[in-house]
């Protein structure tokens, strides 16, 4: 598998390149979903990184073919992604609960 690091410009330079082509995974990202695309020679996950509240880079996680160690990461970073949305969730509603009860007393 080939690993790229790339800015947004030359994400979507590399996306047309390759005759990018989305498959319809993705997980929500900061200021741009997480994503698989088909490419002309295999597959592609392109992972946000955040950089500052303003900018992100992106790797691409890309190999030719089946692409079986793109997509099992990919599921791995799906998983991991669910759980922590459940657990911010959940610390979310902790925190309403306690200012709910201290604005009671």
């Amino acid at each position: 598998m080939k690993k790229i690091i790339l800015g947004s410009t030359k994400l979507e330079k590399w996306l047309y390149q390759n005759d990018a082509e989305y498959t319809g995974d993705f997980v929500d990202g900061v200021l741009l979903d997480n994503f698989v695309v088909m490419t002309k020679h295999g597959f592609a996950a392109v992972y946000e990184k955040y950089l500052n509240s303003n900018s992100s880079c992106y790797e691409i996680h890309f190999e030719t073919g089946t692409a079986q160690n793109v997509f099992k990461e990919w599921y791995e970073f799906v998983d991991a992604s669910e759980k922590q949305a459940q657990e911010l969730e959940e610390q979310y509603e902790q925190l309403q609960k306690m200012y709910a009860d201290s604005s009671n007393t």
